[in-house]
């Protein structure tokens, strides 16, 4: 790879790694949809860097009109094979068979393949299909609170925390579809009022 190629790829990565993060609170508050509150972690940044920047390359390092088929058998193998290997304890396990065979099918097109074209689709489809799931994980960040017409639920997060701990009771549901509570953290406390199953009312504090 030529030094040319080489910043061209890095700044189209940049690029897309700034508008990724530019677009990312926008995404999340259309998820949040006035029942959310959903407030991304440092982690949650980390991860989405990560994966925006593996995308991108992966996408510029495939020579899409040569060798797609190469590309897609990666990019589907790669992601079948991290998602089976991050969910091993759940339904990991059940993807893992489907990306075995699909590697075996990339095994096989690689050597029908000319080196030179084979090898960059290859690792180009890797890179995009680790990065899908890392995205996929970065976009599923889990509510802090979440209010529902017949109830609630809340969230410490999942990058850490020290585990979170009611007080005050909790959860309360009172009339008309009015539900307060208190969620404490380590560092910090946060209350909330849900009406018809919409946040009203949302409030952190630190110790």
């Amino acid at each position: 790879m030529n030094v040319r190629r080489a910043l061209r790829i890095a700044l189209v990565d940049a690029t897309v790694v700034i508008a990724a993060v530019l677009l990312f609170p926008v995404f999340i508050s259309l998820r949040a949809n006035g029942n959310q509150i959903i407030e991304a972690q440092r982690m949650d940044y980390f991860l989405l860097v990560i994966a925006s920047s593996l995308i991108a390359s992966g996408a510029q390092l495939v020579s899409w009109k040569n060798t797609p088929y190469i590309a897609f058998l990666a990019t589907l193998g790669s992601a079948a094979l991290l998602f089976a290997v991050l969910g091993a304890l759940g339904i990991g396990l059940a993807v893992l068979p489907m990306a075995i065979v699909l590697i075996l099918l990339l095994y096989r097109a690689l050597r029908r393949s000319p080196l030179s074209a084979g090898r960059p689709a290859a690792i180009g489809g890797a890179l995009a299909g680790y990065g899908a799931i890392l995205l996929y994980i970065a976009l599923i960040v889990p509510a802090t609170v979440e209010c529902r017409p017949n109830g609630g639920g809340t969230s410490s997060g999942r990058w850490g925390g020290g585990g979170v701990t009611f007080a005050r009771g909790g959860l309360q549901m009172g009339p008309s579809g009015v539900m307060t509570g208190t969620l404490e953290t380590p560092d910090s406390v946060v209350t909330f009022r849900c009406e018809r199953g919409l946040i009203v009312e949302f409030r952190r504090e630190p110790r």
